[in-house]
């Protein structure tokens, strides 16, 4: 091997095949930041000067034939007698002329293998040398060997790494797939989204239309128990048993005085004791009365405990079909497929509202409200008024088939525009654990071959 005058600072590096191939070109690589050594051999070992020349012909891709050769030729250009060659401020180019002189077999390396050659002749220049010396390489069987024979591993960073550069072929794929986006992007792309969600008496949810995914936030339901319970304790609470009596204001040594209608009057003397027992019947006829209130008021809460459940079930919903392409899409068709378990209905369904018993009447009430309290009642307001629909000549729907479809028709949509479509309302069971479910939806026009398939995620948020 050539004697090559060294310092302590320089770090000698083997490059192998496969740097050389794939990464940038040894002079315009920073030498400096990868070993953190201002002074850089990079020496290329007859095994990689022959495989280069092979690749020129035998590459597997016109790509890497083309890049051997490139490489071929600048060696060819900068070649100077095997001496180093400054390539950069940071490193020198050697071109090893010798083979490796070490004995193959005692090192159990083969000569017929190109990667124990360039071992062969790394461990045979540091023998010779007693240099710093490295291989610079990428290849994992390579590496695995370099650190058998305990020789240092250097692996480039990627930002030298070359680009791939499409073969022919890929160029002609990449050609064909330009001009199939330009020819789809010429007919309309039509999208489906859900424009609003509302959980009927419940909290409302706006869904913007970046994706495909409805959030439902259903009702918090408190248990039956829960609900009677308070609802119980509430209504004793307004309407409380009586414990004493009042009848009016009169003292117990006062005369009533009674008129008739020829202005005659007698005087009555009350009696304390009988208005003692008057009052005492009085208020246990009023606290029977509150007991048989109290029992039909909790079968009431029952029964509006389940209308509330039932009106969680209903989910307001409507959607609006885009054309996110560039062209017109004309005769418009949506259909949205729900699961069989979900309900799906045109027009609200009225949820039957129990009826509020009324209290009894207060005996002897000196206060006019509290008197007329028990005749009061609640109603409820209609959920949705009943307002005449407007009729759109150019679109139409829902329509709900049997096949648990949604279906929409509109007559045009132009690009970069979208139409929103009536609501429509799907009945949920009302389960805790039910989480999420799927729609899948059609959209077909005139200028398309086939309907776009799409899917509409329902997911319940519980947050």
């Amino acid at each position: 091997m050539s004697l090559i005058v060294v310092t302590d600072e320089t770090k000698y590096l083997f490059i192998d095949t496969n740097v050389a191939l794939h990464y940038a070109r040894a002079d315009k690589i920073v030498w400096s930041e990868v070993t953190d050594h201002s002074s850089n051999v990079i020496i290329v070992a007859p095994v990689v000067l022959r495989e280069l020349d092979e690749k020129k012909y035998n590459a597997k891709t016109i790509k890497l034939q083309k890049r051997a050769k490139e490489y071929v030729r600048w060696l060819g250009s900068i070649s100077n007698d095997f001496n180093l060659i400054d390539i950069r401020p940071d490193a020198r180019l050697h071109l090893l002329a010798e083979e490796p002189t070490i004995d193959f077999s005692r090192h159990n390396l083969k000569e017929t293998i190109a990667d124990d050659q360039l071992l062969a002749c790394v461990l045979s220049y540091r023998d010779t040398n007693n240099s710093d010396v490295a291989i610079v390489t990428s290849d994992i069987g390579l590496k695995i060997k370099a650190r058998h024979h305990n020789i240092e591993v250097i692996t480039l960073p990627d930002r030298f790494k070359l680009g791939e550069e499409p073969g022919k072929i890929e160029q002609e794929n990449l050609l064909l797939k330009k001009e199939l986006a330009e020819y789809r992007n010429r007919r309309p792309s039509l999208a489906i989204y859900a424009a609003e969600v509302s959980v009927l008496n419940f909290e409302k949810q706006i869904i913007f239309p970046e994706d495909n995914l409805v959030n439902i936030k259903p009702p918090f339901i408190i248990s039956q128990l829960e609900y009677v319970t308070r609802g119980l304790e509430s209504e004793k609470g307004k309407w409380p048993l009586i414990d004493n009596v009042t009848t009016n204001r009169l003292t117990s040594n006062s005369n009533v005085v009674l008129t008739n209608h020829n202005d005659k009057s007698i005087t009555l003397k009350i009696d304390p004791n009988a208005r003692a027992r008057q009052d005492k019947l009085a208020a246990d006829r009023y606290n029977r009365q509150l007991e048989e209130y109290y029992a039909k008021y909790e079968d009431f809460l029952k029964e509006e405990y389940k209308a509330i459940i039932n009106k969680g079930h209903y989910c307001q919903i409507a959607v609006k079909v885009c054309n996110n392409a560039t062209q017109l899409a004309t005769n418009v068709d949506a259909i949205i497929t729900f699961p069989d378990h979900i309900g799906v209905s045109e027009k609200w369904v009225s949820i039957e509202e129990p009826a509020k018993p009324k209290p009894p009447a207060k005996p002897y009430s000196s206060n006019l409200f509290d008197a007329a309290r028990g005749l009061l009642t609640n109603p409820y307001p209609d959920l949705i008024p009943n307002v005449p629909s407007f009729v759109n000549p150019h679109k139409s729907g829902p329509r709900i088939n049997k096949a648990n479809d949604v279906c929409y028709w509109c007559n045009e949509i132009k690009h970069g525009f979208c139409s929103t479509f009536d609501s429509f309302y799907i009945v949920i069971p009302y389960d805790h654990d039910l989480t999420r479910f799927q729609a899948r939806c059609s959209l077909s026009c005139n200028e398309l071959p086939k309907p776009q398939e799409q899917v509409l995620n329902f997911s319940f948020n519980t947050d």
